[in-house]
Formats: C-alpha cells, sequence, structure tokens
C-alpha cells in the first residue's frame, strides 16, 4: 500500500468518526491523480459511491484507473485547471448532498497528523521532521 491509500484511508475514517460521511452516502472529490485512484479504491471497500472531479488536462490513465474501480469521474473544462475542479464538487457536494472531503483533508494536514500515514514508525519520522524544521517550515 501506499502513503496515498493511508490517507484515503484516514480521511474516510475522520469523516466517519465526525459525522460528516453517512453510510452510503456519496463522496465526491476534486483530485488530480493518485488521490483520487486511492479514494476510490477506498470508497469501493467500504462501500461508497465515489465522484472525482478532475480538470481535462489531466491524466487520462488515472481517470481510467478511477473508473475501473467504480468511481464516477465528472471532468472539468482545461481553462478552469484545478479551481475549476474544485469548484465542481463543492457545486456537486451541496446540490446533491453528497460529502466532499477537501475539509476533512485539510483538517488531518493542518493539525500535522499526515505524520500517521508515512510509512515509516513515527516516532523517527517526527524526530526527523523535528531536527530539520527548517526545510519543512514555510514560514
Amino acid at each position: 500500500s501506499s502513503v496515498k491509500d493511508r490517507l484515503a484511508l484516514a480521511i474516510i475514517e475522520a469523516a466517519e468518526k465526525d459525522g460528516s460521511l453517512k453510510p452510503g452516502q456519496t463522496v465526491v472529490e476534486a483530485t488530480s491523480g493518485n488521490t483520487g485512484i486511492a479514494l476510490a479504491m477506498m470508497c469501493a471497500q467500504r462501500g461508497y459511491p465515489c465522484v472525482i472531479t478532475m480538470a481535462e488536462s489531466f491524466s487520462v490513465e488515472r481517470r481510467k484507473i478511477m473508473r475501473m474501480l467504480g468511481a464516477k469521474v465528472v471532468v472539468t473544462p482545461k481553462a478552469g485547471k484545478g479551481t475549476g475542479m474544485v469548484q465542481k464538487a463543492k457545486e456537486l457536494a451541496e446540490k446533491h448532498g453528497w460529502c466532499e472531503l477537501n475539509s476533512t483533508f485539510r483538517f488531518i494536514y493542518e493539525r500535522n497528523l499526515i505524520t500517521r500515514f508515512q510509512p515509516v514508525p513515527s516516532i523517527w519520522f517526527n524526530a526527523v521532521i523535528s531536527r530539520h524544521h527548517r526545510f519543512f517550515d514555510s514560514s
């Protein structure tokens, strides 16, 4: 399994735990590829319909994989780039009452909970991060 697989599972579990994702509810997410593939796989395994929004300029092969995993892929115009696909995901979530996971992902990322999904022991990973924080600090 990859880091993206662990991340997708963590996002879904967090959304289930906080009640934003209900049993059988459709998951909608804007993605350019690998996270979408992982989400499609996790949704299929856990019984959630999955809709991925993706700009037409992104990989056709990744779209095919997501569809193979059972996701519906909504292609947005190339001109809108990433912003267009995010707006489409939000629009679909609001219109249909679907669970849009972007806010859950931000919750995990902003609180640095992402470290638990790395393929290394968290003690080692946290030690490296704290020792070399200047490379990871965006300020």
